[in-house]
């Protein structure tokens, strides 16, 4: 039986701080541009490990400055 495997790939960039840990993607399309939406998962780091909360944001043009080095 043959399997089909279907690829996306993908660029990111993660920020992390003690606080706060911010995990960016964006998914590069066949031929080769990105798409204009970024995924950004938000890590929120207070108290133990245990209660760390993640968080998806919509609203993503912030991040955008630093995905293109533009910090």
């Amino acid at each position: 039986e043959t399997i089909e495997v279907d690829y996306t790939f993908t660029e990111g960039c993660i920020v992390e701080t003690d606080l706060y840990c911010f995990e960016a993607c964006c998914i590069k399309r066949d031929d080769g541009t990105f798409c204009d939406d970024i995924s950004v998962k938000v890590t929120i780091k207070k108290g133990g490990r245990e209660n760390w909360t993640e968080e998806y944001w919509d609203n993503m043009n912030w991040f955008v400055g630093i995905l293109s080095g533009n910090n």
